[in-house]
């Protein structure tokens, strides 16, 4: 079973994603969300959703952590993802 942080602010929400655990994961960002490192934080509209559909059809069980935010999120000064980095 794969476990995720999901995190929220007080305006929007993003997938954490190890891509030491699934390097497969850089490809589905677009520019939303954010990396730092070997973390990419996929925003929840279109890059994690497409994600969580990809690892469902691999047959991935997803549980998620909620983590929620005060205010706006420290990682919005991340840089900003973006597809094939």
């Amino acid at each position: 079973m794969a476990v995720f942080n999901f995190i929220s602010d007080d305006s929007h929400g993003w997938m954490e994603v190890s891509l030491i655990e699934f390097p497969e994961a850089v490809n589905y960002g677009s520019g939303f969300g954010y990396i730092n490192g070997n973390t990419i934080y996929l925003e929840e509209d279109d890059e994690a959703e497409n994600f969580i559909y990809h690892l469902r059809s691999q047959g991935e069980p997803i549980t998620f952590i909620e983590k929620v935010y005060d205010g706006q999120w420290f990682g919005r000064a991340y840089a900003r993802n973006v597809r094939g980095i």
